[in-house]
């Protein structure tokens, strides 16, 4: 790999170590009532100590990253590669440790609108109704519409402890320049709502860096958004107005040659958000050691901000000040932050507001003179000293300084190397990575912001949603390759009319402050069950004659804790009187009609999985290890020895794209692992099998127990034969077959000699008549269509129909499809009257780690199969 292709994809990872660290902090802690203001409860977020060195360290080493691709020799490149693949494994492990291995109730907030996109859309409204925002006074319309929990509150002087008895009132004011006003006028004067508007705007940024990238080089836009994924679409789904400026920083950066609207759009950007501005100075350094014309673009910046300040300063100049430098003289809480140097408060290390500052100061200083000094050393790296710098201020909140990192990249890119890169990865290889980045990082979102925040299965509009991401992210890559061929224009559309449908899709509830309460350590009966039936395979005891109801019931980690409470001045949120409810999967008995509700039902009360989802337990209890630490465990092996073959193999490039896609589909590659789901053991058995698949006879073996450890890998099943048959030939897939078929046949005989009736058991989810529930077909068109829970006796048939087209359809274009046949078997599921999203989000995630080991791509090795 040459050195631009290091460089660029070294920058990647340090984009996607920034947006994990950020993840860590906010998603791997709670709230807490810390007391009383004006009658409001006031909760604030608490990480957890781990998430804290955690995060901190990923900070690190995001920032290292850059400094180190600076130079960058194939040894450096590949200890980059080797540190952020550890730092993803461990991390999981960081965050199962974090929640702890007993029940443990944590509460989180729902995303709402912040009291900064308030005041600006009050601002904007004032501009419009002619009159000066500075002298407007917003709280009783904060107050109407805003709960308190959303505002940046003032606190005495001298006060170190930031205690609610402390308070003296919150911003409601308009505490920014008056671009910030400016950006919001055509939303309010056409009564756009704030969220499609970013989304407006971040869609033609989009399309403008796409048509400014060349040849494969566009292939980066979609490894930018999907490593950066979970920040570059929290303006549309958390409601932060981050596009205002950096829109037009982008902007600025593709047409570096243009000084006039370099300038305007600079200008625009650093008067939008101060902070910007520290930014701003650096790039301007850039810019200047680069040879652009400099000069020009300063003073074309300069008029473009006299012009927008001026008229408020002159209307009133002391309100003017008074307001915008709130942030510097007020007493804000500094809690807020992500991973900064105040975060050591959590672990007892108190920095107070004027050290903060002082290191603010004297990093930046010593950035600048390290800038000018150092330039031909330093290069794009000097854009790193704001980011550094935020580390140090006591509010570090990463909309201050993680948005700069992309831009890091954009730079490099367009204003560094003239937007010409060289990258050595065949133009094959870069689309499938760009196609699975995207699907992967998509599903993230999607499935961190739903399943994981929202209790996606309670709300139909993202189940919609997903419905419609799950079905199109097969077609997505197999038709790649269009993405050379897209109109930006049409880009342009795409992204608009995604984001907007997603927003329109988001519930109404989350439009106001709501508060969730989750309960991490406990077991459905899903993974309970498989839990129990290891115990009595352990005492010699076939788990198909067992019926667990009685213990079941007297297990306190057995349930499920979901709340959600709307934000109110009436009741304190007490978690601790919150208890998990004993949630059984009912099933039908056999005589009843399915379209009444109040039908007779049973639950589940015994074992209904294949054998080896309990098996796959059995070591955890002879060794006593906890189940959520095993499982993860295993994965993070399975994983490991992937990775661990491609750098015995000397294949970097591999391994790279391994990490990528990690970072890209962080939650997809680790929910299950860490909040305890039943799909464990089938997926770290196929990946333990593709680590091997050079031998038909090691693949088959651990294909042939997965397959005996849920019906989702028994479904995969024919569709991985097709694909092997195609790629190895008859003699590799007779091997493979038998073995499976053997081993399966072996570990099912004793269950099924012993107790007849096990084989039934071990089908009854797919062959009982289940409540439909998820985001499958029939969970939507009954909903919607027949206003019914119950699954419908019309839609019986239509799995088994849809996997005989699928299967059918597969064959003969199995040269055409390749491995986005291991997707297929998504559409079947979306037809199974209970499609939970766990049921299908590693399907494309199996069919990316089929291609990469089973693919030739930088042709330094044949690989022989046989």
């Amino acid at each position: 790999m040459n050195n631009k292709a290091m460089i660029t994809f070294m920058i990647f990872l340090s984009l996607g170590m920034m947006a994990l660290s950020v993840i860590i902090y906010y998603n791997v802690g709670t709230y807490v009532y810390v007391g009383n203001y004006n009658g409001w409860p006031l909760y604030w977020y608490f990480p957890f100590m781990p998430s804290v060195v955690f995060s901190i360290l990923a900070f690190i080493i995001s920032i290292a990253l850059i400094f180190l691709s600076l130079r960058p020799k194939e040894s450096v490149f590949k200890l980059s590669v080797l540190v952020t693949f550890l730092f993803i494994l461990i991390s999981l492990l960081v965050v199962r440790f974090a929640f702890g291995f007993t029940p443990e109730k944590i509460m989180l907030e729902l995303p709402s609108p912040t009291d900064a996109q308030m005041i600006q859309l009050l601002a904007a409204k004032s501009l419009l109704e002619g009159h000066n925002p500075y002298t407007q006074d917003y709280e009783a319309q904060m107050l109407s519409s805003l709960a308190p929990q959303q505002y940046t509150w003032i606190f005495k002087q001298g006060t170190s402890n930031y205690t609610p008895s402390n308070i003296i009132g919150f911003v409601h004011c308009f505490d920014y320049l008056p671009s910030a006003a400016l950006y919001y006028l055509p939303a309010v004067a056409f009564s756009i709502p704030a969220n499609v508007y970013n989304s407006g705007i971040l869609a033609l940024s989009s399309a403008l860096i796409f048509h400014k990238l060349k040849g494969k080089n566009k292939i980066l836009f979609s490894l930018l958004i999907s490593s950066f994924m979970f920040t570059y679409f929290a303006p549309l789904l958390l409601y932060r107005n981050t596009p205002g400026w950096i829109v037009p920083f982008i902007v600025a950066i593709l047409f570096p040659e243009n000084p006039l609207l370099s300038g305007i759009m600079l200008a625009w950007a650093s008067t939008y958000r101060l902070y910007v501005l520290i930014f701003t100075i650096f790039y301007l350094i850039l810019l200047w050691k680069e040879g652009y014309n400099v000069k020009s673009v300063l003073k074309y910046g300069l008029i473009t901000a006299v012009v927008l300040d001026l008229p408020f300063i002159l209307l009133n100049p002391q309100a003017f000040w008074r307001d915008n430098l709130l942030p510097f003289i007020a007493n804000f809480r500094p809690y807020d932050g992500g991973p900064g140097l105040i975060s050591l408060s959590y672990l007892g290390i108190d920095v107070t507001k004027a050290w903060s500052f002082v290191g603010l100061i004297i990093t930046l200083v010593i950035g600048l003179i390290l800038s000018l000094r150092y330039y031909n050393t330093l290069r794009y790296a000097i854009l790193v000293f704001p980011i550094i710098s935020f580390f140090f201020y006591y509010r570090p909140l990463p909309s201050y300084y993680m948005y700069f990192l992309p831009l890091i990249l954009l730079a490099y890119v367009f204003i560094v190397e003239r937007g010409e890169l060289s990258l050595d990865l065949p133009e094959l290889a870069l689309t499938r990575i760009s196609a699975y980045s995207v699907i992967l990082g998509l599903l993230s979102i999607v499935y961190m912001y739903g399943v994981y925040t929202f209790g996606l299965i309670s709300n139909i509009q993202i189940a919609f949603a997903l419905f419609a991401l799950f079905i199109s992210s097969p077609l997505v890559v197999y038709f790649r390759n269009l993405i050379f061929k897209i109109s930006p224009y049409l880009l342009f559309v795409i992204i608009l009319s995604l984001s907007t449908l997603v927003l329109l899709l988001i519930p109404s509830e989350l439009h106001g402050t709501n508060f969730i309460v989750m309960g991490h350590g406990y077991m459905g009966d899903a993974m309970l069950l498989p839990d129990l039936a290891s115990q009595s395979i352990i005492n010699g005891v076939n788990p198909y004659i067992c019926n667990y109801s009685q213990e079941m019931n007297s297990l306190p980690y057995f349930g499920s804790l979901y709340e959600v409470f709307q934000y109110s001045n009436n009741d304190v949120i007490n978690i601790s009187q919150l208890h998990a409810s004993k949630v059984f999967t009912p099933y039908y008995t056999p005589n009843g009609t399915y379209y009444y509700y109040g039908l007779p039902t049973q639950n589940v009360t015994f074992y209904d999985y294949p054998p080896v989802t309990a098996l796959f337990l059995v070591p955890a209890h002879l060794f006593n290890i906890p189940i959520s630490l095993w499982e993860l465990l295993l994965y993070v092996i399975a994983v490991s020895l992937i990775f661990l073959k491609f750098v015995r193999r000397g294949d970097w490039e591999k391994a790279l794209i391994l990490t990528l896609i990690l970072m890209s589909g962080y939650f997809v590659s680790s929910y299950g692992f860490v909040f305890l789901v039943d799909s464990n053991s089938w997926i770290v058995l196929i990946i333990l099998g593709l680590t091997f698949y050079e031998s038909p006879l090691i693949f088959g073996l651990f294909t042939g127990m997965a397959v005996d450890s849920i019906p989702q890998a028994i479904l995969l099943f024919p569709y991985l034969l097709i694909y092997l048959n195609t790629k190895f030939g008859r003699n590799y897939v007779k091997r493979f077959l038998i073995t499976s078929i053997a081993i399966s046949t072996l570990i099912l005989l004793p269950f099924v000699i012993t107790y007849p009736k096990s084989l039934y058991l071990m089908l009854f989810p797919v062959l009982a008549k289940l409540p439909m529930v998820g985001i499958g077909i029939v969970t939507i068109i009954g909903i919607f269509v027949f206003h019914t829970i119950w699954p419908l006796p019309l839609f019986k048939p239509i799995p088994y129909i849809t996997l005989a087209i699928t299967l059918i359809f597969t064959y003969i274009f199995r040269k055409r499809l390749e491995e986005v046949s291991l997707m297929i078997p998504i559409y079947v599921i979306l037809t199974f009257t209970r499609s939970y999203p766990e049921y299908l989000i590693y399907y494309p995630y199996i069919a990316f780690l089929v291609w990469l080991t089973t693919e030739e791509i930088t042709r330094k090795y044949k690989i022989k199969v046989g």
